[in-house]
């Protein structure tokens, strides 16, 4: 455990399901509610392999996810790579190949619910 996630379950003792922890457009997440999200991905995050120290990129923008996923990977010791969904082809080659992922997690275009996460390593791209 991280000294982030140590702090979260501190909140979520004080704060409980009395304050919000999280506000996205007209939804609200209670401190104990974004705990509870948080140790189920983690769980799901550990199911897959993820293990301290791998890397997972983050392709998700500015969403309550990305929180909760990056909470979740704090926990189980692994590193965050943030990537902008709108990022480009050949700019995104150029971060997978400097990475070195075990998952890339990714909003599928259009979805507003959905996550879709690699559960294998991510390969560099050809060389060019």
């Amino acid at each position: 455990m991280t000294l982030l996630y140590d702090w979260l379950k501190k909140a979520s003792k004080v704060q409980g399901n009395t304050r919000k922890a999280l506000r996205y457009r007209d939804n609200y997440l209670s401190w104990r509610g974004l705990l509870e999200r948080v140790d189920r991905r983690a769980q799901e995050f550990h199911n897959m392999g993820i293990k301290e120290g791998e890397w997972v990129g983050l392709m998700l923008g500015n969403v309550p996810d990305f929180v909760i996923l990056a909470l979740a990977l704090s926990r189980l010791g692994a590193t965050i790579v943030p990537i902008d969904p709108t990022t480009g082809s050949r700019e995104l080659e150029l971060v997978l190949a400097a990475a070195p992922l075990r998952a890339l997690v990714t909003r599928p275009r259009g979805s507003e619910g959905s996550i879709t996460a690699t559960g294998a390593p991510v390969p560099p791209p050809p060389p060019t």
